[in-house]
């Protein structure tokens, strides 16, 4: 099976953030993704290309050296993605001060 490259990063994105609403149709396309998820976009298409390339071996020893990498890159997207993926990054926050009551 065939499978665009384009088609790889846009799953990569949709994993990353399942609300996104992102289709990747030219090289020149902007991604628009925080800066920390960056090497986790990269880990997500090396995880598929290695397994690809795990699929396509003739020769089992690098089919299987493959799918270790592929296994090893799996881990650190799904690490990324919990660590940085849900984490709110707007400013509306602020410091919170308790002060107490000044009955006079």
């Amino acid at each position: 099976m065939v499978v665009n490259k384009f088609d790889i990063i846009t799953k990569a994105i949709q994993a990353i953030n399942p609300s996104a609403e992102f289709v990747l149709r030219d090289s020149n396309d902007d991604i628009d993704i925080d800066n920390t998820m960056h090497l986790a976009l990269v880990d997500y298409v090396k995880k598929c290309l290695y397994m690809d390339k795990a699929g396509t071996a003739v020769d089992p020893n690098i089919g299987a050296a493959a799918l270790q990498m592929s296994n090893m890159h799996k881990r650190n997207f799904d690490e990324a993605v919990i660590r940085y993926g849900m984490r709110k990054r707007d400013k509306t926050g602020g410091s919170r001060v308790l002060k107490s009551v000044s009955l006079l």
